[in-house]
């Protein structure tokens, strides 16, 4: 939280996100992925922050290892092939969330309940970050799923 900023960064294995770290092999692992990106661009609804602050989300962006497009599945791949592919593939997800509030000193709290909910492979987040211009840790999970702001 800086001036009338609220972003997050997430950095995490691609397993907590999609269960699984492998390019997705079926309709259904697509799917899962498809829909865990859009729930992530759509950040609003992962966390609950004072209705008062008035922040709106301005950027959301994700990246993440697998491609966003249905390959149908070919059965005479080259095995050597596929194993130079799986190497090369990273499995971490990032995600860079930006609000902008109109009164950001009426945040007193960031609740991450729907988030813990939604992606339950998740058994804690460390945060660290920069409160009113003051270095800050701490650490979320599904039964402190709040972060409280208070000065």
């Amino acid at each position: 939280v800086e001036k009338n900023q609220l972003q997050f960064m997430l950095e995490t294995p691609a397993m907590n996100v999609f269960g699984f770290e492998h390019k997705p092999e079926n309709d259904k692992q697509h799917k899962t992925v498809e829909s865990a990106v859009k729930d992530l661009k759509n950040f609003t609804s992962l966390l609950t922050v004072d209705a008062s602050a008035k922040c709106k989300l301005v950027k959301s962006e994700v990246k993440q290892p697998f491609d966003d497009e249905k390959h149908e599945h070919e059965e005479d791949h080259d095995e050597k092939h596929d194993e130079k592919h799986e190497e090369a593939v990273h499995t971490d997800v990032d995600v860079e969330v930006s609000f902008t509030c109109e009164n950001s000193s009426k945040l007193t709290k960031i609740d991450l309940t729907a988030f813990f909910k939604r992606f339950p492979l998740f058994e804690e987040l460390d945060l660290q970050g920069i409160l009113h211009g003051q270095q800050m840790a701490a650490e979320l999970n599904k039964e402190k799923p709040i972060l409280s702001l208070k000065k």
